[in-house]
């Protein structure tokens, strides 16, 4: 990612008022996948649902599908968590991460752990920590 111009573009907008920054980036970047480094993020409410918001596996998944669909895009380098979700239990929101990663389809991903994470960030119990 070294060199390549790197655009640290918002989540969705309020859901109520769009039209996502992703949409923009994605009309003003065509052509030019290999040029930029594309990173997005979650958990901006997109609606008024259950799994319309937060760091679930759930919201996670649609969320990096919906980001790649109004970027124009076939992967992002970089998905991150970008708020603590202290009502989504960390080991799901590290899981959802993980999985995505093991799958392949973000190369690399990130979560802001705040205060609610305790001694266990990090660590996956079925995977070994």
């Amino acid at each position: 990612m070294a060199g390549n111009p790197h655009f640290d573009r918002p989540g969705a907008p309020p859901w109520t008022e769009r039209e996502p920054a992703e949409e923009l980036l994605g009309r003003a970047l065509a052509g030019r996948r290999d040029e930029v480094v594309r990173a997005t993020k979650a958990p901006e409410p997109v609606g008024t649902g259950a799994n319309d918001r937060r760091l679930s596996q759930q919201h996670l998944f649609q969320q990096r599908k919906q980001s790649l669909r109004r970027l124009r895009t076939d992967h992002v380098d970089l998905y991150y968590a970008h708020h603590p979700d202290p009502d989504t239990p960390l080991e799901q929101t590290l899981g959802a991460l993980d999985d995505l990663v093991r799958q392949g389809k973000v190369p690399s991903a990130s979560a802001r752990l705040g205060p609610h994470a305790g001694p266990a960030a990090g660590a996956r119990p079925d995977r070994g920590a």
